[in-house]
């Protein structure tokens, strides 16, 4: 996950109303948002690119502020 560590270093943190538009977060209180956008970071992905592989250790929590996410499978041909 060394890309997700690159790009995050120095990256801005989500907005506070960023964060609370989203479901998850929508009823935490003000300090609680603040305490999590101090430390997350925005990540920009382009379309198509893949940010997480099937059995990669869980060390980050990714939240989508603005588009889709797609889970997709690669099955092996043999």
């Amino acid at each position: 996950m060394s890309l997700i560590r690159e790009r995050a270093a120095g990256a801005p943190n989500p907005a506070i109303e960023d964060l609370r538009s989203t479901e998850i977060f929508s009823d935490l209180p003000e300090p609680d948002l603040r305490w999590l956008a101090e430390r997350m970071a925005v990540l920009n992905v382009a379309a198509g690119e893949v940010i997480i592989h099937r059995g990669d250790p869980a060390e980050h929590l990714f939240v989508v502020l603005d588009g889709e996410d797609r889970k997709s499978t690669r099955l092996n041909s043999s």
